[in-house]
């Protein structure tokens, strides 16, 4: 949490994982209290990094977290905001990280 990709626009200061669109709906309608997690043996989110031998990030890896279905169904009502938010949170961290380093 103390990488820059954290902290270049907004500041981010936990790693949420955002769940597909079924389990996003079903988040909301459980007011929630549902699982956002696919898989039982592993419900950890990640995020993780390769940087180049300047320690400059190159690639940014999301783990056990869709942020393209946060995307993608932003405007629905039924997907969960708190999701969608932290997605583009995070994208707009990492287009601005990128213009800069």
């Amino acid at each position: 949490m103390t990488h820059e990709i954290f902290h270049t626009f907004f500041d981010i200061d936990r790693v949420l994982q955002v769940p597909n669109v079924r389990y996003g709906e079903e988040y909301t309608r459980s007011g929630g209290r549902s699982r956002t997690w696919e898989q039982p043996s592993d419900t950890k989110p990640r995020v993780l990094g390769i940087s180049d031998d300047n320690g400059r990030l190159m690639v940014l890896i999301t783990y056990k977290s869709d942020l393209g279905d946060a995307w993608e169904w932003m405007d629905d009502p039924g997907y969960p905001a708190v999701f969608t938010g932290y997605a583009y949170r995070l994208g707009m961290n990492s287009i601005v990280y990128a213009m800069t380093h």
